[in-house]
């Protein structure tokens, strides 16, 4: 399947990064994004990678990441309708 490379957030993620978001902010454990997205876990577990690297979430402790994922995108979101 070939995808057209959207860029989202300034340039920051792809239409399959912001994807993996949207399922994982929706609360979407990787195994359920896998399945919704047909591809492996690992694939959703190296998007997340990506993702976290983009909006610097590197340093995080993995239990803290979704949750400061979610807050930057809502920030970003609500800069962006102003």
């Amino acid at each position: 399947m070939v995808y057209e490379r959207h860029i989202h957030m300034d340039g920051l993620l792809t239409d399959r990064q912001m994807e993996v978001c949207q399922l994982a902010i929706k609360g979407f454990d990787n195994f359920t994004i896998s399945k919704i997205m047909y591809i492996s876990e690992a694939s959703v577990q190296m998007h997340l990678k990506h993702i976290y690297r983009a909006l610097n979430l590197y340093n995080v402790s993995n239990g803290s990441k979704r949750i400061l994922m979610v807050l930057k995108i809502l920030d970003y979101n609500k800069r962006m309708a102003v």
